[in-house]
């Protein structure tokens, strides 16, 4: 794993984690999504941690998580769409 993306994956998982934290003080809809969002920042903190002690020169946990934050993003963008029609 390249140093670039073990920031990334840190810089990600803290991100993930302040923004769930604030979303499941929320109540409704929000809450659901916070929750998701503070696992998925768990894992990634964790995954960078085992990638950098334990090596990973295929990188396939950082494709993983990139994998991981893309459909992420795709399931929240039609999700969001889908309340506005409403």
């Amino acid at each position: 794993m390249e140093k670039w993306q073990f920031y990334f994956m840190i810089g990600s998982g803290i991100y993930l984690l302040l923004l769930g934290i604030t979303m499941v003080i929320k109540k409704g809809l929000s809450r659901g999504i916070g929750v998701y969002n503070v696992l998925v920042g768990i894992l990634s903190i964790v995954g960078a941690t085992v990638a950098k002690s334990k090596g990973d020169p295929s990188g396939k946990i950082f494709s993983v998580f990139t994998v991981v934050l893309v459909v992420s993003f795709l399931m929240f963008a039609i999700l969001k769409g889908a309340m506005k029609k409403r």
